[in-house]
């Protein structure tokens, strides 16, 4: 209950203003599963491992998991959540998104909208927060419009 109702809520906005990796995000949520796992008690008596595989926990319980949220997925949302938030408001943060979509499409050299290329092929380009959005959104193979 705490890690859902109390901890992740906290990090949840933070996280989806950054541009985190995977990595960082599985990182820290090892650091912070470490803590909270141990302190689960399915069982009377009987605690969790520390060292679960990860399918457990992030698993639907219908299937037999925890039903953890994975961070990394959050954040992921959270991102495109804004994103598309600020596109439809079409306020000043939509003109900055612009320009910044613009130049990583001059510097990428496409006519295809960066955002619906596989980003695995273009790891040597390094950006800020819109880049992570690119990271998720070819990762889970979600394609955008934009105008």
């Amino acid at each position: 209950m705490a890690h859902v109702q109390h901890i992740l809520p906290n990090v949840r906005f933070k996280l989806s203003t950054l541009s985190v990796t995977k990595a960082e995000c599985d990182k820290f949520s090892s650091i912070l599963l470490g803590a909270v796992l141990p302190k689960l008690n399915f069982l009377p008596k009987e605690n969790l491992n520390r060292n679960p595989a990860r399918s457990i926990i992030y698993g639907p319980q219908e299937l037999g998991g925890i039903g953890l949220p994975n961070i990394y997925t959050v954040q992921g949302i959270d991102k495109i959540h804004l994103l598309l938030g600020h596109l439809r408001l079409n306020d000043k943060t939509v003109k900055l998104l612009s320009i910044v979509i613009d130049v990583i499409q001059l510097i990428l050299g496409t006519s295809q909208l960066f955002l619906n290329k596989d980003r695995a092929s273009h790891q040597w380009f390094e950006g800020g927060w819109i880049t992570s959005v690119w990271e998720f959104a070819s990762e889970t193979k979600l394609t955008f419009r934009l105008p």
